[in-house]
């Protein structure tokens, strides 16, 4: 009978204890690494209501939290932009964490409930890691002559430059 108590008592704290599996299994917001080529691209990133969270430039990490509310997934928007490029937009849009489904296993329906969803660990950030080509932008390519530094020039191009020699008066 002892034994009997005792493994009960056992599994009611473990089964307690582990009444939010996503909480303890996972986290809430996850560093999301940003990078792109050519480097030094201008970065906006906003939230589902449209406030700017991280502006900069790449490559960067940033924590992103994976919940924006009770029972609802984070969702950004990431702007790149740079002169000479076309500026590309993405999203990044949390999805359901595995480990929130655990909670049904074990019968933690204060879990799945309350704490998973307040917490935020219900949601997780897809990928950690994002890279992007930015692609020439035609259109500026196409607007005529101009002069600039060798270090405006986007590195695609700077192998289709031609040096020029001065003439001279003899």
């Amino acid at each position: 009978m002892y034994h009997f108590l005792r493994s009960m008592l056992l599994g009611l704290l473990l089964t307690g204890f582990l009444a939010s599996c996503a909480s303890i299994f996972s986290k809430s917001t996850y560093p999301v690494t940003i990078s792109t080529n050519p480097q030094n691209v201008n970065i906006t990133i906003t939230n589902e209501l449209g406030g700017v969270i991280y502006q900069g430039v790449t490559p960067t990490t940033l924590p992103l939290d994976a919940s924006s509310g009770y029972f609802k997934p984070a969702f950004y928007e990431v702007s790149l932009s740079q002169p000479g490029f076309k500026p590309q937009t993405f999203h990044i849009e949390a999805k359901i964490d595995g480990w929130y489904f655990g909670n049904i296993a074990i019968g933690g329906f204060l879990g799945m409930l309350v704490i998973d969803p307040l917490t935020g660990a219900m949601w997780r950030i897809p990928s950690q890691y994002y890279s992007f080509n930015l692609s020439p932008d035609d259109e500026a390519s196409t607007k005529g002559m101009g002069i600039m530094l060798i270090d405006e020039v986007p590195s695609h191009l700077r192998d289709k430059l031609e040096p020029i020699q001065e003439k001279s008066n003899k």
